[in-house]
Parts: structure tokens; sequence; C-alpha cells
């Protein structure tokens, strides 16, 4: 059973399982959310004081830092206890970008894990746009029955479907910039965490990054265009 967790498992199941998260997060009554930790961490920081976006109330938000704790606690067991130890398979592209900046090929996979975004931007990867399509597809069909069957929460109320406004800055500029921190960390918030969990500790200095990024923003939030 070990050797079957431990194996190579196909890139669409990682995308079935993300689905499942947010589908068991919202029949639970809850929005899903990674990066909202973020400001989360600003207001607990005292960040409400400097601007009204972060004059929230946290401790509605407790369950969302339990969700991030849970994912750097898995981030450990998985590496410690279920980890192959086999590197991650990567390009022999990725491996003669790596030896023009002097770097070895990883030697494990927790080592391998952040160069595979990178193949994902190359156009050298596949999977990695496998596992956001299958997570896409599967939440789309999703939430078209959720709105036909009328499914409720576990509290028998009404799921919470927030879509935010379709602006040009805010989706063109803003996934700009996400793309490009994504790129240059290889990690996006979700597997920031994980990653810490991991034991790969430079990830805590994006993390940091990442916080008071999301601070500047919420200083600069009026002035910037929607």
């Amino acid at each position: 059973m070990l050797d079957f967790i431990q194996g190579p498992w196909h890139w669409s199941v990682s995308g079935l399982l993300i689905s499942g998260v947010m589908f068991t997060l919202l029949y639970a009554g809850k929005e899903f959310g990674v990066s909202s930790n973020l400001r989360t961490m600003c207001t607990i920081a005292g960040a409400g004081k400097q601007s009204d976006f972060f004059k929230t109330d946290w401790k509605a938000r407790r369950w969302n830092l339990l969700f991030v704790a849970g994912a750097v606690i898995g981030g450990f067991l998985a590496t410690t206890f279920l980890a192959n130890p086999d590197p991650v398979a990567i390009s022999t592209a990725t491996e003669s970008w790596l030896a023009t900046l002097n770097i070895d090929a990883p030697s494990s996979g927790t080592q391998g894990d952040g160069y595979v975004p990178h193949e994902m931007f190359r156009f050298e990867s596949f999977h990695m746009y496998g596992i956001i399509g299958t997570a896409v597809v599967t939440g789309a069909i999703g939430v078209a029955l959720a709105k036909r069957m009328g499914w409720k929460t576990v509290d028998g109320e009404a799921w919470r479907l927030h879509p935010k406004d379709f602006t040009v800055p805010r989706y063109i500029f803003g996934g700009t910039i996400f793309g490009l921190g994504w790129a240059m960390t290889g990690a996006c918030p979700g597997p920031m965490f994980t990653l810490l969990g991991q034991g790969v500790w430079a990830i805590g200095l994006v993390i940091l990054a990442s916080v008071f990024g999301t601070f500047v923003y919420g200083l600069l939030r009026s002035r910037l265009p929607h």
C-alpha cells in the first residue's frame, strides 16, 4: 500500500483533489482562498490602523488559518513518511538552464518541486496545465450542478458564491504580476505553505515578502486602477 502511495500518480488526480477540497469547503459553508490568509495576517499584525482594507474580523477567518496550518502539517507528513525518494523528473532543457546558473539538478523530489512551474511557464511541460485545467473543468461542472439542483451546505443554507467583477486591470495586470511571482519563486500561495512544512526554509522569505506585498497593496489600493 505504501509503495502505491509513494509511486507516481497521474496529474489529473491532483486536479480532482483540488476540486474536492473546494466542494468540501463549500459544503461546510466556507469560501475557499489560501491567498486571503495574507490579508488576514496583515490584519492580525495591526495593519487595520494603516488601511481600511485590513479592518476585517479576522477571528471569523480562523478556519482559513487552520487550513493553512493543515497545509504546513500535510507537507511535513508527506515529506517525512510518504515522499518518493526519487528526484522529480525535469526536462533536459531545465537541467541545462540550471547549469548556466551553476545549480546542480535536483537530487530529491522536494528539491525538484519548485522547478516544475518553470517548465510550465516555458511551455516545456503539460501536466501543470493539466492539473489546473482538470480542477477548473471539474469545478465548473460541479458549480453548475449545484446551482441547478439547489445544493445546500451542511447547515442547510444556500452555497455562498460571490463572483468578482470582471475588469481588465484586475485580471490582466493582476494575473501578470501573479504569474511573475509564481515563475520567480516556483510557488503560488498554496504550495508556499506546503513547502514550508517540507522543510524548504527559504520559502519563509517568500511568505514574508507576500505578506509585505499584501500590506503595500492595501495601502495603495484606492489609487490603483480597478
